[in-house]
C-alpha cells in the first residue's frame, strides 16, 4: 500500500509540472490513470481543477475544486481560483 500511495504522489508531482509547462494533455493522461486510485486524495482534485480552467471548463473547474476543499485541502491557489469562480459565477447571475 506504501508503494501505491508514493506511486500516486509521483504521478501528481508529474500531472502538475505537466500542467505548468502548458501539455495539458500530458497532465490530463496522468490524472485520469490516477482518478480510480485516488479519488479521496485533494491534491488530484486540485489539479483536476486546475486543468479545468487551463481549458476553459469553468463549472467542471468549480466542482473540482469544490471537491478538493471538501477533502481537506489547503491550497492556497485552488482557495483562489474557486473564490474567482464563484465570484464570477455570482456576478454572470447578476
Amino acid at each position: 500500500m506504501a508503494f501505491r500511495a508514493g506511486a500516486d504522489e509521483v504521478g501528481l508531482a508529474l500531472a502538475g509540472l505537466l500542467l505548468r509547462n502548458g501539455d495539458t494533455g500530458g497532465a490530463q493522461s496522468y490524472l485520469d490513470r490516477m482518478a480510480d486510485s485516488s479519488r479521496d486524495n485533494p491534491e488530484l482534485w486540485s489539479l483536476i481543477g486546475d486543468l479545468a480552467l487551463h481549458q476553459g471548463r469553468a463549472l467542471d473547474a468549480r466542482f473540482a475544486l469544490k471537491e478538493a476543499l471538501r477533502l481537506g485541502s489547503r491550497d492556497p491557489q485552488a482557495l483562489r481560483q474557486l473564490a474567482v469562480l464563484e465570484q464570477n459565477a455570482a456576478e454572470a447571475r447578476r
